[in-house]
């Protein structure tokens, strides 16, 4: 997109004024509008605004608004918060809607935007929170038949889902593209698209993520939905740098630093898009540029204080630091121990493994380079196994003996293995279970592996003698 990201006008400064208006005769809807000044500025990209919206919707609020307004209220204001940086405090409102919406019988019209103030759980540590929330929402509407719901609430269930390291429920869940478009839920179907590229790119399926994130950025653009802009040229960085080519990645990721540095977006989790833009830097060779990127994004992980987005700080330091780097790693890792996140987790292990390597230490870098495959197999995250791999084989490192254990086998290596065997193409399994051809393949060759065999007829004979788990 030429010219960057670009803010609307005040389009929020209408709206507040309206609200101060009605506070004599409602106060619960003066708040209420309040509110929706604050899920605008969250919207539009216009950061600044929110945190104030947000504390004048807590003043106006009334003893007996209902449980719902009290939610959105509490949940937008989270949002607002966590936007402008401050975890800590967003983090108290998360719970608080969270606990407001656990008593509700029903859904109402302003479930969804309590849903877009709660996704900011994503930041401050309340991912699996966030989780749960998203189910009970969408039994809900089963049992209501308010449809309409889900596609948004499916996409920020499958947000969590990807950040959580469980990427085949985030695939299924992402069916919200398919309904939005069926819905004609244009508002919300770029944001879908934008989950789903991300996904696709980790996963290896280049040309349907850069279509899918390609068209989530027009369609935003169209709306006026510029923190999803943001997302889609931030997902296309992430994409362009798990292929190999930095450059093209600092293309997109630049342009994400400028809405940031212009919107007021302080949050370095909801937006992932600052450690790309510092390793992209790195991989080009740009380190000046790289050293000012982890300064800043430094600055915004330790005022948030949340354990990923420190392990990232860390992480960036590691990256750029010319001595003294095993500090950082070490330290980003120890902070991983207290988030969630597997794929970060194992882009830690490979950024330290690689230094370790480049610094004659190969046998230290070589055993975080295996436990870095390790979990990018288990998500299949093809682009960055092909990566590590290639380190791992630059490092020295020797074939690893075969498990030979079929209890090793994950639940999804188990589907995969019986659907082979029953004489399934890798096309046709992937077609199944909503994955790749080239994901089936990477966790074929590590069924392979680990049984100690190289064929598919090796491993139907397996199956044929029940040496197999059953599949879950």
């Amino acid at each position: 997109m030429t010219g960057g990201i670009q803010p609307p006008a005040d389009t929020h400064l209408m709206l507040r004024e309206e609200a101060d208006r009605v506070l004599p005769f409602d106060p619960a809807g003066a708040a209420a509008m309040h509110t929706d000044v604050a899920l605008l500025a969250g919207v539009s990209g216009q950061f600044k605004v929110g945190p104030a919206a947000a504390r004048r919707a807590a003043e106006v609020l009334p003893d007996d608004a209902s449980p719902m307004v009290r939610c959105r209220v509490r949940a937008l204001s989270g949002m607002a918060t966590m936007l402008a940086g401050d975890a800590a405090d967003a983090r108290d409102a998360l719970e608080e809607a969270g606990r407001l919406l656990a008593g509700m019988d029903g859904l109402s019209p302003g479930t969804q935007s309590a849903v877009l103030g709660l996704h900011a759980g994503v930041s401050t540590g309340q991912e699996r929170e966030l989780q749960a929330q998203m189910t009970h929402l969408i039994e809900m509407a089963h049992e209501t038949d308010t449809f309409g719901l889900l596609p948004y609430v499916l996409g920020v269930l499958a947000d969590a889902e990807y950040r959580l390291g469980d990427w085949d429920a985030a695939a299924r869940d992402l069916s919200a593209v398919a309904l939005a478009e069926e819905y004609g839920q244009y508002g919300i179907l770029p944001f879908c698209l934008s989950i789903s590229g991300r996904l696709r790119a980790a996963r290896g399926e280049e040309s349907r993520g850069r279509a899918e994130l390609e068209r989530a950025t027009t369609l935003a653009q169209e709306v006026g939905s510029l923190t999803v802009v943001g997302w889609g040229h931030a997902a296309l960085g992430f994409l362009e740098l798990g292929l190999g080519r930095p450059e093209e990645a600092l293309v997109e990721l630049i342009q994400v630093e400028a809405f940031a540095e212009d919107s007021g977006l302080e949050d370095p989790l909801f937006v992932p898009w600052a450690p790309d833009l510092v390793e992209a830097y790195v991989r080009a060779g740009r380190p000046a540029e790289a050293d000012a990127a982890c300064v800043a994004l430094v600055r915004r992980t330790e005022r948030a204080g949340v354990p990923l987005a420190l392990a990232f700080g860390a992480r960036c330091q590691g990256l750029v630091e010319a001595e003294g780097f095993e500090h950082h790693f070490e330290q980003a890792l120890a902070h991983h121990e207290q988030a969630d996140s597997p794929f970060e987790t194992a882009r830690t292990l490979l950024a330290y493994g690689s230094r370790l390597h480049r610094a004659r230490r190969r046998v230290a870098g070589r055993e975080q380079l295996r436990d870095a495959l390790e979990i990018f197999e288990q998500l299949g995250a093809a682009p960055w196994i092909e990566r590590t791999t290639a380190e791992l084989q630059a490092a020295g490192a020797i074939h690893r003996d075969p498990i030979g254990d079929p209890d090793q086998l994950s639940p999804q290596e188990v589907r995969v293995a019986i659907a082979v065997a029953a004489g399934a193409t890798n096309k046709q399994v992937a077609t199944k279970m909503f994955l790749s051809p080239k994901t089936i393949e990477f966790h074929l060759g590590r069924v392979y592996r680990k049984l100690g065999i190289h064929s598919r007829t090796e491993l139907a004979a397996l199956v044929a003698k029940g040496e197999l788990p059953s599949p879950p």
